[in-house]
């Protein structure tokens, strides 16, 4: 009983209240000594047998190494080769699950021995044999390596809370990035993505890291991530009456408006309200030549936004329509 104590003891086991009339082990205590048993056990079985010969199958990855000046791959490798190894069980045991990545460097030569690389690789673990590897060889085809830079696009969405909006441009720093590979590949590149991002109810400024979608092995990037700048502000309404022109012709002097201007009532950022009161935000006319093509004896004029420092946003125009009549000279 005194490797129970002992066990008992290291486990912080209760110690039994009584013994049993029928001298049995509790259980706790039965458990407990299995599982150390068993632990000593796998142990020592370890020890007696790692040191023997085994022949292990492993999963070996690839990764591509180094190409011939200004020459890159056009297709991606095999994920992995399957090798046979022969050695100690501890050093196979050192590789299952975890073996080195193999570099596979290409010469002027589209064959590569990927036996040898693998056999290359492993060198390193002293005692190893590697025995067979499959496929043994593989073949891969080259291209022109270019580089070319394209715009990043950035693929973000955005739902702005109620009278708020954005004022200017987003801006991307930098808004362009160099993609390098082989020409097959890289020519029918025309922008490169960020990674998808939304946002809801937005009612501040953004000014965030974005990370560009991940090239594969076979193409490379100048850069991995963009800034992404976008100022946000609070807007109000405001309104401004704006006369209506006749635009056209000489003929188009003998006719008339009517009403001769409209109410133009539009968003203007808070901020820009003041100042924009007192500067002509828009141009409303109307072509003569829809008034030749109309039959009606209505005409909607067209209101577009004069280029001034205001980031103003057409609302509503009233009315809508303007009627126009010929004037008549005495």
């Amino acid at each position: 009983m005194g490797l129970i104590n002992q066990i008992r003891r290291k486990l912080k086991l209760p110690e039994p209240s009584q013994a049993r009339e029928d001298g049995h082990i509790p259980r706790p205590e039965k458990i407990a000594v299995f599982g150390v048993a068993y632990v000593v056990a796998i142990g020592m079985w370890m020890l007696i047998n790692l040191d023997n010969e085994y022949r292990m199958n492993l999963k070996i990855p690839l990764m591509y190494g180094d190409f011939p000046e200004g020459r890159a791959p056009i297709e991606p490798l095999p994920e992995f080769v399957e090798a046979s190894v022969n050695g100690e069980g501890w050093k196979l045991l050192s590789l299952f699950g975890s073996a080195p990545r193999v570099p596979v460097n290409v010469n002027e030569e589209d064959l590569v021995n990927l036996t040898q690389a693998v056999q290359n690789q492993l060198s390193g673990v002293s005692g190893l044999n590697v025995t067979r590897v499959r496929p043994p060889s593989i073949r891969i085809q080259l291209d022109e390596r270019i580089t070319r830079k394209v715009p990043v696009r950035p693929e973000v969405g955005i739902d702005f809370r109620r009278q708020f909006g954005p004022v200017g441009s987003t801006r991307i720093i930098p808004d362009s990035v160099t993609v390098s590979g082989a020409r097959s590949l890289v020519e029918g590149v025309q922008y490169w993505p960020t990674r998808a991002r939304n946002f809801s109810d937005l009612n501040q400024s953004l000014d965030i890291r974005l990370a560009l979608e991940p090239a594969n092995e076979l193409i490379s990037l100048s850069t991995d991530e963009v800034q992404f700048r976008l100022q946000v502000s609070e807007f109000t309404e405001g309104e401004m009456r704006v006369p209506v022109l006749l635009r056209g012709g000489d003929e188009s002097l003998n006719y008339s408006l009517s009403p001769s201007s409209v109410m133009v009532r539009f968003d203007v950022p808070i901020g820009q309200y003041s100042a924009a009161q007192d500067e002509l935000l828009f141009d409303a006319f109307v072509n003569f030549n829809e008034i030749l093509e109309d039959e009606t004896g209505f005409v909607e004029p067209n209101v577009i936004i004069l280029e001034k420092d205001f980031e103003v946003r057409i609302r509503s125009v009233q009315p809508r329509r303007v009627s126009y009549f010929r004037i008549v000279q005495n």
